[in-house]
């Protein structure tokens, strides 16, 4: 039931201008029969949180959701007893209407209702059958991904562009017979020694404690190295997936939200020294600093919203997300479809078919290593294979 939720509140995020009373109605719904269905649990913070969402679902039903988006605009109108009673003057200013009989009432003879559209849900069950007939045995050769990488995933609609990946993903992908001949398009080890230090320290960064490790990658991620765009791709990928997964970790608990403080104001100020000259972030009447503030927090909502996402990706469907260009960070989150979410959820929990992506696992790990190895050197495979190691897919083989 709380996917339900997160489905019903994404899609109520994502439809902006798009405000309808069946947007609303499933989200008071999910809402409400949680609330109905789960028992109080142990712990006062959790005992709590329960009892927070057992009264917003009761204020939830009550609401009076507007049921157009002309009419998205209107506040949502109480239904309380006070607001419903009006002044006994007003009412008596007006003379009391004659009932209408059934044949006089226009409505009585409209046409029913439009049926409602299908939920996330439905159109993500439909897409997944859609992408399972496309599935063959054969795996995406070399020449494939590298066209797919040099020339760039081809134009079309998000929807169709996704499918396509996911079908990607369940092929898996194949060793070229040579591969110099094959990867050597994309430039040589030597060109990029920004990128193998990048992936030395990252390796060393892991030694240090959690919170240093957090600021530290995010200082990373700050850089701009020098590389090819699949390799700058990977890499990124790899930290920020390391970033989320030590983030994620630090926040738990007690004493979680002030160690997030912690963090995002270490953060502010790696940030300010790069972009904000001559600002002192220590004093907090300064001039711009307030700013500077509301800038960084609108750019860490999105780097935090395309984290995760890239997280989820990679734990949900294995290393082809690394290896793929049609997973980028630029779109896994801006640019989604609002059914991808439940579309992931689908893939996480089933197979497609007789196809698994444990089937291609090993393939498709191989590709990547490979291509790391022609790309970036023995360095960036190393790190490559190190990551696998210490940030394991869902789909990775259990010893």
């Amino acid at each position: 039931m709380a996917d339900d939720i997160e489905l019903a509140v994404q899609t109520l995020q994502e439809s902006v201008g798009e405000w309808t009373r069946e947007h609303a109605v499933r989200l008071i719904d999910a809402v409400a029969l949680y609330a109905q269905e789960a028992p109080p649990p142990s712990s006062p913070d959790a005992r709590a949180q329960w009892r927070s969402l057992r009264d917003t679902a009761r204020e939830l039903v009550n609401l009076d959701v507007p049921a157009s988006p002309a009419r998205g605009k209107q506040r949502a109108r109480s239904a309380s007893p006070a607001r419903r009673s009006a002044s006994p003057a007003r009412r008596s200013a007006s003379p009391a209407r004659p009932a209408r009989t059934r044949s006089e009432n226009p409505a009585a003879s409209a046409p029913a209702a439009a049926a409602a559209p299908p939920d996330l849900h439905t159109i993500a069950r439909r897409r997944f059958a859609k992408i399972t007939a496309a599935i063959t045995n054969a795996c995406i050769t070399s020449h494939e991904l590298s066209a797919l990488i040099i020339d760039g995933v081809p134009p079309g609609k998000h929807e169709v562009l996704e499918n396509v990946a996911f079908v990607r993903l369940y092929r898996g992908y194949t060793l070229p017979h040579a591969p110099g001949p094959v990867w050597g398009r994309f430039g040589h080890p030597e060109e990029y020694p920004s990128i193998a230090e990048m992936c030395k320290e990252s390796m060393q960064i892991v030694s240090r404690d959690i919170h240093t490790r957090i600021v530290d990658r995010r200082r990373m991620l700050l850089r701009d190295p020098t590389g090819s765009s699949w390799l700058l791709d990977l890499v990124h990928k790899i930290e920020t997936i390391l970033y989320q997964r030590d983030y994620d970790a630090q926040i738990q608990g007690a004493g979680g939200a002030a160690r997030g403080r912690k963090i995002i104001d270490d953060e502010f100020r790696d940030w300010a020294a790069v972009h904000v000259a001559g600002l002192d972030v220590n004093d907090a009447a300064a001039g711009g600093r307030q700013q500077a503030l509301d800038k960084f927090a609108a750019i860490r909502k999105d780097q935090v919203r395309t984290s995760t996402r890239i997280f989820l990706l990679y734990t949900s469907l294995g290393p082809g997300v690394l290896l793929d260009p049609g997973w980028r960070l630029d779109s896994c989150y801006h640019r989604a479809t609002k059914s991808f979410l439940a579309l992931v959820k689908i893939a996480k929990a089933e197979p497609a078919g007789q196809y698994t992506l444990e089937r291609v696992y090993a393939y498709t790990l191989a590709t990547l290593l490979s291509l790391a190895r022609h790309v970036g050197g023995p360095v960036v495979e190393k790190y490559v294979r190190w990551f696998v190691e210490q940030c394991p897919s869902d789909r990775a083989p259990r010893a």
